[in-house]
């Protein structure tokens, strides 16, 4: 069962020096980077606090960003690791169609949390790479 993870959309950029840096390569997650946090949601959030932020082109607000799959995560828990709740998109339950609404997401936002979702056939794969 895959653990959740965190999406930096390929048209992010930047590269102001941030807190995790030290822990990724090239110090920061590379547009278009899948990334997961063998589930530490802490860790997942403040992962994808900084790619937002990265996004968005600025030390402090964040660009859009979506959460798909992790009914359980609070919105507080969003907001203390620095996402901004105002710019966020969040979808309990995809349901059978988990691929086209996590396909739509990734088009709208730059930064993509997804909790543990069903396998993927090769060719959804393919089509959302």
């Amino acid at each position: 069962m895959p653990a959740p993870a965190a999406t930096s959309h390929p048209h992010s950029g930047g590269d102001a020096v941030r807190p995790l840096s030290v822990l990724l390569p090239g110090g920061r997650l590379a547009p278009g980077t899948a990334a997961s946090a063998g589930g530490d949601v802490p860790l997942l959030l403040a992962l994808a606090a900084d790619a937002a932020r990265e996004a968005a082109g600025q030390r402090y607000g964040t660009a859009g960003w979506a959460v798909v799959g992790m009914p359980d995560l609070g919105p507080l828990a969003a907001a203390d690791a620095g996402l901004d709740l105002g710019a966020r998109m969040w979808v309990d339950d995809p349901g059978s169609r988990w691929p086209a609404v996590l396909s739509a997401l990734l088009e709208a936002v730059p930064v993509v949390i997804t909790g543990t979702l069903p396998a993927m056939p090769p060719r959804v794969h393919r089509r959302l790479a």
